[in-house]
């Protein structure tokens, strides 16, 4: 049950918070913190992108995150896939990011049928 509580909460908050920072950079052009984004903005920029462009695909996985934590909660085998996915995707959202996508791949891995897992 505990484990099934962490996976929810910081699922919970790494969705939330990328669909908050993802409508905060649409409308206001920067992100929630310091004026510079993490080291995943340097790979972008890398990539010919533009990270301040990147409102609209944070929304979108902030939803995904959602989305698949309603999923696990209903034991549906997409939930976990997905937050497997959403989890892979999100590591590069250093600090938190890394560190709650870390903690939820390594829940999800190890403790499948505690998670919801059919």
């Amino acid at each position: 049950m505990a484990v099934r509580i962490i996976v929810v909460a910081v699922a919970l908050l790494n969705g939330l918070w990328m669909l908050i920072d993802g409508s905060y950079v649409l409308a206001k052009g920067k992100y929630i913190g310091p004026g510079q984004p993490g080291p995943w903005s340097k790979w972008l920029s890398a990539m010919g992108l533009d990270p301040f462009k990147m409102g609209v695909p944070f929304i979108v996985l902030g939803t995904a995150w959602l989305a698949c934590l309603l999923g696990l909660a209903l034991r549906q085998n997409w939930g976990w896939v997905g937050l497997f996915v959403c989890s892979a995707l999100t590591l590069g959202y250093v600090p938190f990011g890394t560190v709650g996508s870390l903690i939820i791949i390594v829940s999800l891995v190890l403790r499948k049928s505690r998670v919801g897992y059919p």
